[in-house]
């Protein structure tokens, strides 16, 4: 491919690298409470607040087991460790 035709086309290619903006503390529990909504549970009652909890919650666990699975494979990459000084 010729270059002069590759520049128009760089920033088509870079607009998917770009990252959606974080989700807000206030936009997260919007989205919990119209989910328990919909599951059926009544706001203001102590069910409803417990369906908030465990939707963060597993939220905060999905986030560990993703950062786990990370380091997971950093490690598997660098080989096994032996402590400081094994060498």
């Amino acid at each position: 491919m010729d270059r002069r035709l590759a520049w128009p086309l760089l920033p088509i290619l870079l607009a998917g690298c770009t990252v959606p903006p974080a989700e807000t503390p206030a936009e997260a529990l919007a989205r919990r409470q119209v989910s328990c909504t919909e599951a059926g549970f009544v706001e203001g009652t102590p069910d409803f607040r417990l369906c908030l909890l465990l939707q963060q919650t597993n939220e905060r666990l999905v986030a560990v087991e993703q950062r786990l699975i990370w380091i997971e494979q950093d490690a598997s990459l660098r080989g096994p460790y032996f402590g400081p000084g094994w060498w």
